[in-house]
This record gives structure tokens, C-alpha cells and sequence, in this order.
């Protein structure tokens, strides 16, 4: 008689995780959790899924951030994920938000990855924002917009 109760024990808490597992992953897919699951890494499994509880309708832009390097001769350059061999999460999650929250250390460290590269190190970056927005013919570029800029101090250099 002690076995099929314990099978049922099982089961019952093999459901009770399940439950709370879908319960976790529902507070987070819909945004609804106070405090420290709002965020990377805090959150992680249970991780939101903008694509889906955020629709975009005719009319809304669709953001595309795009980084644009800015170098001592005042040339310009738009540096993709591609140019400095890193993955887009990356870039993504490193150098968009260090341009836009002025953290020159971390976007110091992109900057010497595209020296290392290219032997031609930027002397800012500059955070642009190229959305496109939805119409009932399609997608059409959007007004672009500065989201945010980061310049080094550069010593000069000698002739």
C-alpha cells in the first residue's frame, strides 16, 4: 500500500515544479515581475519575449540601433557586430549600452578590438537610432535620430 502512495507523492511533486516553472516563465514573459527579475541576469531561465507580448501595428517605428564610429580626420563609419568579430548579443548587450549610459571603459574595449583590427582606433562612438515603419504597402524608413554619443580623450599626435 506504501508504493502506490509514494507514486502519487511523486507525481503530485513533479506537478507542483511544473506549475511553478510555467508560473515563473509566465510572470516573466508578460513583464510582471517586480524588482530584480525585471533584468538580465536576474531573471535567467525565465527570460521575456518581447516579440510576442509587445505587437507592432501600421503606423509604429521598428527600432534598429546603429553604431557609427567617429574618427580623428571627423570621417565616419558604421561598425557592425561583423567588423569586430563579436556576436550581435554582444554588441547588442555591450557596446549599444555603454554608448548610451557614457561607460568609456566598457566601450573602450570595442574601441581597441577595432584598433587591433583596422590600426584605427575611433575617437567616439555615436549611438543612432534607423527605425523602420510599418505601412500597409510594407516597411519605409523612419526619421533617424541620435541616441546616444561617446567620445575618448585622445592625446594628439606627434608629426
Amino acid at each position: 500500500m506504501s508504493e502506490p502512495r509514494l507514486g502519487r507523492l511523486k507525481v503530485l511533486a513533479v506537478s507542483v515544479v511544473i506549475l511553478a516553472l510555467l508560473l515563473l516563465q509566465g510572470l516573466a514573459t508578460f513583464s510582471l515581475t517586480p524588482g530584480p527579475m525585471e533584468g538580465a541576469p536576474w531573471g535567467w531561465p525565465f527570460l521575456d519575449y518581447p516579440m510576442f507580448n509587445h505587437p507592432k501595428y501600421p503606423g509604429q517605428p521598428i527600432t534598429r540601433h546603429v553604431v557609427v564610429g567617429i574618427f580623428p580626420d571627423s570621417s565616419e563609419i558604421v561598425i557592425t557586430p561583423e567588423d569586430l568579430n563579436v556576436s550581435e548579443f554582444q554588441f547588442d548587450n555591450g557596446l549599444n549600452p555603454a554608448i548610451r549610459l557614457g561607460d568609456r571603459a566598457t566601450a573602450g574595449a570595442y574601441r581597441e578590438l577595432y584598433e587591433n583590427l583596422y590600426e584605427r582606433a575611433p575617437v567616439g562612438f555615436r549611438l543612432e537610432d534607423h527605425p523602420l515603419v510599418m505601412t500597409e504597402a510594407g516597411l519605409s524608413d523612419g526619421a533617424r535620430s541620435v541616441v546616444g554619443s561617446l567620445y575618448f580623450e585622445v592625446e594628439p599626435s606627434l608629426p
